[in-house]
């Protein structure tokens, strides 16, 4: 059982950094004004630029519709991990205090 809950934690970790890395991808070529606003951030930066309160003024600017559905999917596949995230821990926490 713990092992599947891995499993299936591990290929939501690499499916959310993999739309995250689209999205990213997808505001530098698409969007190259915005991205030079936010200082354009090498690969290891880049993750964090969301984090930013300053920079959301920035993203609301976005027009291209490629980078809007990269952004809606980028928002999903977040949420979903957390709750996937937050759903194994209470498992956890119920099968190690029946055990």
């Amino acid at each position: 059982m713990l092992t599947v809950l891995a499993l299936c934690l591990a290929a939501l970790v690499i499916r959310t950094s993999v739309i995250e890395l689209r999205y990213y991808q997808a505001i530098k070529h698409h969007e190259p004004r915005i991205w030079f606003a936010l200082g354009a951030p090498a690969w290891f930066k880049a993750p964090f630029i969301l984090f930013n309160v300053e920079n959301h003024p920035l993203f609301s600017q976005i027009t291209h519709p490629q980078v809007l559905a990269y952004s809606k999917l980028h928002r999903r596949a977040g949420l979903q991990f957390i709750v996937a995230l937050a759903s194994t821990l209470v498992v956890l926490i119920f099968y190690f205090k029946l055990a």
